[in-house]
């Protein structure tokens, strides 16, 4: 008998993959293979395995285009195949999509919940939760100054990430270049990287905290008039003391006379870069969540005087206070941090926030929130215990302050991000 020209059809099993759901694109069936084969209709080929499949003859196909959809449409066509894994992200933003995919990745300093990106912190910084807290010193406070008080009720509505510890010398040279730290108390005492920083103003400081933001591709935070690219705030001219009695941290010309602006303009809180945190963001991280003098308790004279020997088991464990720096800074995070995570809130360096002393002395009495501060002044805060600090220095209520322009040996700072904004790598 005449051979005719047949097809055979190898179709390949189907399963059902992962927990009962539809196979990914992957899996999906191959095309069809078409393999010809020359028989004899009537007697097979005594060659023919004896489980050989069966052979279909497949009809001429039709003149003319064809209908390409529904029943009609191509074996290859994916409405043709209902097993085909059609990813399932709805609004989802991360997540597995169903078919072996992810609906999105978020962000390294980010987590996926329910599809959502949730802002976490980067590494070395801890994320500080929105609340409310009394801020100053309470009446019964035997070291609280006039300007500690009163007792006011502060709502902080945003979170925040809070570097774990002040800026290290070895931060600011990589970033800026330089290391204008005084070499301890009194001078001549080594440099360390893992030192805080220190001999910085607050121009300074803005100019860190914006070249740290454009690194990680952040809007910066501060706008410093009279910045000039490659030079930023010359101010006064080598030779010139910026202020009566104001001479130089080090013995370094290049760093003898500080960077003066004319003026900043702050974009707020909700400025996605790095910056430095208000006086009430600072007072309730470092409180986290107590009511005594420090996160580690009070301190109680009896008689009303105080040494060393009765404050130490309170301050020890989380300062460097006058009783224990022996002359100099110490690196960073060497003492117990609070309950929130951060290191140094109290000793080691007073810290730069961004708020100016107001005018009169103390606290307005009426409860606040998310306060900024004066919105001018003839100079700005610093917060936290320097080493050199007596006990009365070393409270999470305790305020100094000092010239925008001022580079102080004691003085450094950490910077914050807004956590509802977007954020970035390490620094």
């Amino acid at each position: 008998m005449e051979n005719s020209r047949l097809l055979l059809l190898v179709l390949p099993a189907i399963c059902s993959c992962g927990n009962g759901g539809p196979p990914r694109s992957s899996d999906a069936a191959p095309d069809v293979a078409e393999v010809a084969v020359e028989s004899d209709l009537t007697e097979p080929s005594p060659d023919a395995p004896e489980d050989a499949p069966d052979v279909v003859v497949l009809p001429d196909p039709p003149e003319g285009p064809a209908d390409q959809t529904g029943d009609d449409a191509p074996l290859d066509s994916p409405e043709a195949t209902p097993d085909a894994c059609l990813p399932a992200c709805d609004d989802a933003k991360c997540g597995a999509d169903g078919c072996g995919g992810t609906c999105g990745t978020c962000a390294g300093w980010e987590k996926c919940e329910d599809g959502d990106c949730v802002t976490g912190c980067e590494s070395g910084f801890v994320m500080i939760p929105a609340g409310e807290f009394d801020m100053g010193s309470p009446p019964d406070d035997p070291w609280a100054y006039p300007d500690e008080r009163p007792v006011h009720h502060v709502t902080i509505t945003r979170p925040f990430c809070l570097k774990q510890t002040e800026v290290r010398q070895a931060e600011w040279e990589s970033l800026m270049g330089t290391n204008p730290s005084y070499p301890g108390y009194p001078p001549k005492r080594p440099l360390g990287e893992d030192n805080p920083l220190q001999c910085v103003n607050w121009w300074e400081a803005f100019a860190f905290c914006n070249a740290l933001s454009k690194t990680h591709g952040l809007a910066p935070c501060y706008e410093l008039e009279g910045w000039i690219d490659e030079l930023g705030c010359p101010g006064r001219l080598p030779g010139q003391a910026s202020w009566p009695g104001q001479a130089r941290c080090t013995e370094d010309a290049e760093f003898a006379w500080p960077m003066e602006c004319s003026g900043v303009k702050f974009a707020g809180l909700d400025c996605p870069g790095y910056r430095l945190p208000t006086e009430a963001e600072w007072e309730y991280a470092a409180r986290a969540g107590t009511t005594t003098a420090t996160y580690n308790g009070t301190v109680q004279y009896p008689d009303g005087t105080w040494d060393c020997d009765i404050a130490k088991p309170v301050l020890d464990p989380i300062a460097w206070w006058v009783c224990n720096y022996k002359g100099t800074p110490h690196p960073v995070a060497q003492k117990l941090p609070n309950t929130w995570g951060a290191y140094d809130m109290i000793g080691n360096v007073e810290e730069m926030v961004w708020d100016f002393l107001d005018d009169h002395e103390g606290y307005a009495p009426e409860p606040a929130t998310d306060p900024l501060g004066p919105e001018a002044g003839f100079s700005r805060i610093f917060r936290g215990c320097a080493a050199p600090g007596p006990v009365e220095w070393c409270r999470s209520a305790w305020r100094s302050s000092a010239l925008e322009r001022a580079r102080l040996g004691q003085g450094g700072f950490r910077v914050v991000r807004t956590a509802t904004s977007p954020g970035a790598a390490t620094p």
